[in-house]
């Protein structure tokens, strides 16, 4: 039963792993992807697009 929870938390941090690979690729400045570029940057800056629709959420 250890094991085989062992192995699946092993699955999944790997898919994460994989997922966080494939978005840090994006970013390189060889194969920049813009949407994801400007994605980050409002999420960090805080700012939407003036046709982004917002929902806020309690």
């Amino acid at each position: 039963q250890e094991n085989a929870a062992l192995a699946q938390t092993y699955e999944m941090r790997l898919s994460e792993r994989e997922a966080l690979e494939t978005r840090v690729a994006g970013l390189r400045r060889n194969s920049l992807d813009l949407d994801l570029l400007e994605e980050r940057a409002r999420a960090l800056l805080g700012l939407a697009h003036p046709r982004d629709r917002l929902i806020y959420t309690e």
